[in-house]
């Protein structure tokens, strides 16, 4: 239905009749230029912790442009669950009601920054450091605005983008690697096929002479987009153990994977495995003008000394 204003519009003087649209569409244009800015510092969006972030402290900025009138309360909160309400709730059965972190006002300042503690977080709180806990919680803000128009109104805006606070203290399972013995290497691939396979953000790779106490070598900051790594410098015809770890974005590490043994291989060239199957040199740059068989012969001759010796 059109609202009483637009429908008396064919009884209003001309002048009127275009004064009046033109107020809404300005008035229109204002709120779409409303706005809650919130940000973590560094511009992440999400920050996740470990036990060892048990009591570290959150801080959240915060930013609203174009706004004129106000008919709710600004509010800033930290929701019990990982999406945002128009307001914070107070009736949670999962570990508490939302913790609203400040009701700032407006007509003070329209910037600021609001903190707040890990240990406060809802479905963290009350809980020891040390338990198996995973909760993500949304950052949220809200904000009651008037709606430009003349019958008047009120929109509720929400901060923007949505901002998490992660705290995760339970460790990834374990990746799962094969290897692929090289000259005077080992070429690691990684896959994961366990629990909260999104999660996982990086691996490592562990190294040592199999059968020896020697301690491992760390190969640290493998990433998931590309999950293989190559170790260099081993000793051919010696076996290594080799194992992997997986790590989550709360960097939380898992037990070590499986072990594989493997053994890096000497390589022969071309040359060498020429010679190896019964070929040689004929000739050279001498005063005798002789030359070393092109390519191609050499391919041809390989071929052929190879094709006598499986007969």
């Amino acid at each position: 239905m059109l609202a009483p204003a637009l429908l008396s519009l064919g009884r209003m003087p001309s002048p009127l009749r275009v004064a009046l649209p033109a107020a809404l569409l300005l008035g229109t244009a204002a709120a779409a230029q409303q706005a809650i800015n919130l940000s973590f510092p560094g511009s992440q969006t999400n920050q996740a912790f470990n036990q060892s972030g048990c009591n570290n402290q959150v801080r959240v900025n915060w930013m609203v442009t174009g706004v004129v009138t106000t008919c709710q309360t600004f509010t800033i909160w930290v929701a019990n669950g990982a999406s945002c309400g128009e307001s914070p709730g107070t009736s949670a059965t999962d570990g508490g009601s939302d913790l609203v972190l400040d009701t700032p006002n407006l007509s003070t300042a329209t910037s600021g920054t609001e903190s707040f503690f890990i240990s406060q977080m809802p479905g963290v709180t009350g809980h020891q450091c040390s338990e198996a806990l995973d909760v993500k919680n949304a950052v949220c803000a809200s904000l009651g605005v008037g709606n430009g128009t003349i019958a008047g109104g009120c929109n509720i805006i929400r901060g923007t983008p949505l901002l998490t606070a992660r705290y995760d203290t339970i460790p990834p399972d374990p990746p799962e690697i094969s290897v692929d013995p090289l000259d005077s290497k080992l070429a690691v691939h990684f896959a994961y096929n366990g629990a909260g396979a999104s999660d996982i953000l990086e691996y490592a790779v562990e190294y040592r002479p199999d059968g020896t106490d020697a301690g491992f070598t760390r190969i640290s900051g493998i990433s998931v987009q590309d999950p293989n790594q190559t170790i260099s410098g081993l000793l051919n015809g010696t076996p290594y153990a080799v194992q992997g770890f997986a790590f989550d974005e709360a960097n939380n590490q898992s037990v070590a994977s499986a072990q594989v043994v493997a053994t890096p291989e000497h390589s022969s060239g071309f040359w060498e495995e020429y010679k190896n199957a019964g070929g040689h040199e004929i000739g050279g740059c001498s005063a005798t003008g002789a030359a070393v068989p092109s390519v191609i012969g050499a391919l041809a001759t390989l071929a052929a000394l190879l094709g006598r010796r499986r007969r």
